[in-house]
């Protein structure tokens, strides 16, 4: 799966008029990686999507859940979590190679 520029796009719009929530949440208040899938798919699921590096993924929900509202709400935090996807799993079999 790629990462589009529609799919950023749509990431974009969502977190300009949503809030985040710690746990999946739902349309209208999705987790990081649900808010990521909904810009994908529009299906609302906290699976890491194989547009992202599965670490970063793990790392992201963890934090996510662990900080505080207005934490997870900042434009900073924001701001990181539109540079997650694209980091994708499809260079594994060549990073394993090395």
């Amino acid at each position: 799966m790629i990462w589009t520029d529609e799919h950023a796009a749509n990431l974009k719009s969502y977190l300009e008029t949503h809030t985040l929530p710690s746990g999946v949440g739902d349309r209208e208040s999705a987790c990081s990686i649900a808010a990521i899938n909904l810009a994908i798919d529009g299906k609302l699921t906290d699976d890491i999507p194989d547009c992202m590096c599965e670490v970063l993924g793990s790392t992201i929900i963890s934090l996510q859940d662990a900080i505080p509202d207005d934490m997870r709400n900042s434009a900073r935090y924001r701001a990181m979590l539109q540079r997650a996807p694209g980091t994708g799993r499809d260079k594994e079999e060549e990073r394993l190679e090395v």
